[in-house]
């Protein structure tokens, strides 16, 4: 039985004899949520847990990704520098490092939980500025080299030669004053040499060692992250842009989602196409890796969640339920749930041993839901939301 529907019907007394009780209308009534949390000022699109559950990564149109301390629902920390929207961030397995793609054609590696950017592709920032929450466009920033400071003039001062007449007190030459330091230069930015176009999705191997990332050019991309470069770019993966990647828990697979409307696995060695599993009727802009390996799933356009065996790309199974395109999916840690998240803000979570939607989260009015988190522990799905906030809502 669907826990939590949130549907109120309403009646009227109708009829000139007595009352009729008719149903004339349908509401759906917002889920109250456990916590919500604030800062960012645009979208929330791409949301990560640490591996205790403690701490939350958000990536946002505001082009910032921050740290949140779930506990307290305050911000730990703000990372800028991305010039466009940020569309998808990961934690490494190790959780040492934040990976962020961004519509500003740009795959980002960031110390966690501080603020410096190892892999960009970006110009720094003026070193003498102080971060400012401005709006610069990608042309722009491209323009703005740091400029080194000019170098200290040394205050050398001569003396004069001997002098005819000898002093009754001579004085002792004055030294010249040491110049000072110059000022270090600041470091350059690390360009991810053929990075591509605007980057929409990006996932670590379990390794740490490398990752991958799907962008509008069609090219998936496996990097060597101590290199900062490419191992291997599948430069037509798809017809068109690449929406979601997914790494399988053994890094032997690779599977991504895209606009031709299917589902592709690949091998990472040689970024060769293994299979592909076709069912979905329009755009897929979603794809995870249940804990196991064994199964994916997938969201689509098509307002439906699909179910595959990874051996084959056979589907298992079809879940219906959202009335508008799905753009998130997340398997709780144990592969028993699945949370799938939809346009028209309704947030899934489906039992997989009966492929049965077992509860149904909904998201305030005119609020779309564009990602979703399983906390570690299973008992707390986060929510991203067109409204610029996370909601954190209590899973039975």
């Amino acid at each position: 039985m669907i826990q939590n529907s949130r549907r109120l019907y309403r009646f009227a007394a109708l009829g000139l004899c007595g009352l009729i009780p008719t149903i004339v209308a349908v509401v759906d009534v917002p889920t109250k949520p456990a916590q919500i949390i604030s800062g960012h000022t645009d979208p929330v699109y791409g949301l990560a847990f640490t591996a205790d559950g403690k701490q939350l990564v958000s990536g946002a149109f505001d082009k910032t990704i921050r740290v949140w301390d779930v506990a307290t629902g305050k911000e730990s920390a703000k990372l800028e520098g991305h010039t466009d929207l940020v569309l998808s961030v990961a934690i490494s397995p190790d959780g040492k490092k934040i990976l962020s793609g961004s519509l500003d054609k740009s795959i980002r590696l960031w110390d966690f939980p501080g603020s410096v950017a190892i892999l960009t592709p970006a110009p720094p920032a003026k070193p003498a500025e102080p971060p400012k929450k401005t709006e610069t466009k990608p042309a722009d920033a491209k323009k703005e080299a740091a400029k080194p400071a000019d170098p200290a003039k040394k205050d050398a001062v001569k003396k004069e030669a001997a002098k005819k007449e000898e002093p009754k007190k001579a004085e002792p030459a004055a030294k010249p004053a040491a110049p000072p330091a110059p000022p270090a230069a600041p470091a350059g930015p690390v360009v991810l040499a053929g990075s591509g176009g605007q980057v929409y999705c990006v996932a670590f191997f379990p390794d740490g060692q490398r990752a991958v990332s799907g962008a509008a050019d069609k090219a998936l991309r496996i990097w060597d992250l101590a290199k900062k470069t490419p191992i291997k770019a599948v430069e037509k993966a798809a017809e068109n842009t690449i929406y979601s990647v997914a790494v399988s828990p053994k890094g032997d697979l690779i599977a991504t989602a895209g606009d031709d409307k299917l589902v592709k696995f690949f091998q990472p060695a040689d970024g060769k196409e293994l299979r592909k599993a076709a069912g979905h009727t329009a755009a897929v802009y979603t794809v995870a890796f249940s804990p196991d390996g064994a199964k994916l799933a997938s969201g689509s356009v098509d307002k439906t969640v699909r179910i595959w065996n990874v051996a084959d790309a056979k589907e298992l199974a079809k879940l219906s339920g959202h009335p508008d395109d799905v753009y998130s999916l997340n398997f709780s840690k144990d592969g028993t749930r699945l949370a799938s998240a939809g346009y028209a803000g309704n947030v899934l979570v489906w039992d997989l041993a009966s492929s049965k939607e077992k509860f149904r989260i909904k998201l305030p009015p005119s609020t779309q839901a564009y990602t979703v988190a399983f906390a570690p522990d299973g008992k707390r799905v986060a929510v991203g939301a067109s409204d610029a906030k996370i909601y954190l809502f209590d899973i039975p």
